[in-house]
């Protein structure tokens, strides 16, 4: 048999966690003496142990792991591993996304600084886009997002809520204006609402969750400031207008790399996307602008 000390050597369990193990009813000794009160082990609980150790580092809480020890039934500790297996490719698949909205992000801002500001906008003109439906997490924010200080309190505020809902984040942030008047939101007046793409959760019923069925957008690029953004805004109005396509709705601001991504205001990415009706065709038909099915 084992001391729990002995025990403790083999296994790499703390002598603390065996005790509260014993008093969880996770793992109960072979034998203890009643005059010393000593623990002792045998070759059972040196099985269980491994099997603990495996749904410790699966995740499982102690009651998981407690149940599946007393039934000692494989189904259920089967049934626990497949489920640990299908959240862990979630996470996998939310970290992919997020690393690929960066990675687009950090290229973005590699060809902006080797092309200079004119070439980079002359070579990435306004263009249509098909944004496609997502489930979104919502706040209504009362103040300008120019507010730097502000607007860090905002990404705060939604990554919170978010990780007290248990969603996984799958892509930029994006704000839209409360106000019909763009032009004032883009200078910093007025609140927003601030969205953040996250995976559909069964039984998640918050109504901070909201369903964003997609839209053809005009979109265009914004590569620095807060300051640039109003100069963009107006070059993509005017290329909506050459292209025959009629604004439908508010506007759509994606933040590819904004504070919390990066500490400089000279490489805050924006995407600006204005929702709007027509297919961009000439008079005899012939298409004039691409439509590119693109994520968010």
């Amino acid at each position: 048999m084992y001391s729990i000390g002995k025990l403790s050597k083999l296994t790499g369990l703390s002598i603390p966690t065996l005790r509260h193990y014993d008093q969880v009813g996770l793992l109960k000794p072979a034998y203890r003496n009643d005059a010393t009160g000593y623990r002792y082990y045998d070759e059972e609980q040196m099985l269980q142990v491994q099997l603990i150790k495996n749904m410790k580092m699966l995740g499982f809480s102690l009651e998981e792991m407690r149940m599946i020890l007393v039934k000692k039934d494989l189904s259920g500790f089967r049934e626990k591993v497949s489920e640990a297996k299908r959240k862990i490719e979630l996470q996998l698949q939310a970290v992919s996304d997020i690393d690929d909205y960066l990675s687009k992000g950090e290229y973005i801002l590699r060809q902006y600084q080797a092309a200079g500001s004119e070439c980079f906008y002359h070579s990435h003109p306004p263009e249509l886009r098909q944004l496609p439906a997502a489930d979104v997490l919502c706040m209504n924010m009362e103040e300008p997002f120019h507010d730097l200080a502000f607007f860090t309190q905002c990404c705060l505020k939604i990554q919170n809520l978010r990780d007290r809902l248990g969603l996984l984040q799958t892509g930029a942030l994006i704000l839209t204006p409360q106000t019909n008047d763009v032009r004032s939101f883009i200078r910093g007046y007025g609140g927003f609402l601030l969205c953040m793409p996250v995976q559909y959760k069964e039984n998640c019923c918050s109504k901070a969750i909201r369903r964003f069925n997609g839209v053809l957008a005009a979109s265009a690029l914004c590569v620095g400031g807060y300051e640039e953004l109003e100069r963009i805004y107006d070059r993509l109005r005017s290329w909506v207008r050459e292209n025959h396509l009629q604004p439908v709705g508010k506007l759509i601001l994606q933040c590819l790399l904004e504070p919390s991504d990066t500490m400089k205001p000279d490489q805050y990415i924006f995407r600006l996307n204005l929702p709007v009706a027509g297919d961009g065709r000439e008079a005899d038909g012939e298409t004039k602008v691409p439509v590119l099915d693109l994520g968010l």
